[in-house]
C-alpha cells in the first residue's frame, strides 16, 4: 500500500492507495494513518521549533496536524469482507 502526502505535505493533507482488502488491509492503514499523523505534526512545526511538554511534562503527539485524507480505491478490485468492514470502521463511527 502506498501512503504520502497530497501536494505539500506541510498542507496536512494524506494520501492512502488501498490496493485490495487483504488479510492485513486494517493493520497497514491503520499505519499509513499513523505515520501521517506524526509527520504532518512534525512538519508543522516551524524550523528550529522543538516539540513542548504538557503539564505533566509528558511530550503528547497531536494528531490533529492531519488535516485531511484521501482513501484512494480506485485499483481496489475487493477483497476480504471482514478486511473492508475493519478499514470502515477506522472512517465510519
Amino acid at each position: 500500500k502506498y501512503f504520502g502526502y497530497v501536494g505539500d505535505p506541510r498542507d496536512g493533507i494524506g494520501y492512502i492507495d488501498l490496493s485490495g482488502f487483504a488479510n492485513d488491509a486494517g493493520r497497514e492503514v491503520r499505519f499509513a494513518i499513523k505515520a501521517l499523523q506524526h509527520g504532518s505534526e512534525l512538519m508543522a512545526m516551524k524550523d528550529g521549533d522543538a516539540p513542548k511538554p504538557n503539564e505533566d511534562g509528558l511530550f503528547v503527539h497531536d494528531p490533529t496536524k492531519l488535516k485531511g485524507l484521501v482513501l484512494d480505491l480506485r485499483s481496489n478490485p475487493g477483497g476480504l469482507l471482514t478486511s473492508a468492514v475493519d478499514v470502515t470502521t477506522l472512517f465510519v463511527p
